[in-house]
This record gives C-alpha cells, sequence and structure tokens, in this order.
C-alpha cells in the first residue's frame, strides 16, 4: 500500500499489507493520493484454498480470483451541512447549528 500527501510531489510512504489488514484513512489523510502498487502472488492462499475445495462453482471462481487479486472495500461517512441522518429510523433530521431561528 502506498500514501502520499495531498500532490503528487511527495513520494509515497510504502506501507506492506498482509490479506486481512485493515487500512483506516480520516482526516485530512482521506484526500491523500494513496493506493496498491501490486497484489503478490498467494498472500491469500487459505482462502483461496478453501474456496477451491468447494462444490459450488461459483466459490472455485472466487477461489481463483483470489490467487492474484484482491477485494477492496470502502466505507464512506457524507454529511449534509443542513442535515443528520437517522440511519435506524431511515429519516433525515435538520443539524440544529443549520435550523432557522
Amino acid at each position: 500500500f502506498l500514501i502520499g500527501s495531498e500532490n503528487r510531489e511527495t513520494d509515497p510512504l510504502p506501507i506492506f499489507l498482509r490479506s486481512g489488514d485493515v487500512v483506516i484513512m480520516g482526516g485530512k489523510s482521506r484526500i491523500c493520493f494513496h493506493g496498491v502498487p501490486r497484489i503478490i502472488k498467494g498472500t491469500c492462499a487459505d482462502l483461496g484454498e478453501y474456496l477451491k475445495s468447494q462444490s459450488s462453482e461459483g466459490e472455485q471462481l472466487l477461489g481463483k480470483y483470489l490467487e492474484s487479486s484482491r477485494i477492496n472495500m470502502n466505507i464512506r461517512q457524507v454529511e449534509d451541512a443542513q442535515n443528520t441522518f437517522d440511519v435506524a429510523k431511515k429519516q433525515a433530521y435538520p443539524r440544529p447549528s443549520a435550523a432557522k431561528s
């Protein structure tokens, strides 16, 4: 994994990630240039081998895919300057600072 800064002039910092590692980027790091330059074959061997041994064709294909690929998950919290969102109630409410007096 490589993480740089807000511009491309800064040399990125390399960080070795293993299968199952998590990177959490918050604050200013969210807008920094970052990426995964390559996948090291065989680093997800346990899950890949397990999936390839299953009877489902889909699981076998996923196991083969994981030999040289990665799964990337992004979770972002989007905030609205005027509203806040209550996930449990699936409803937006005005932020106290945005409410009119």
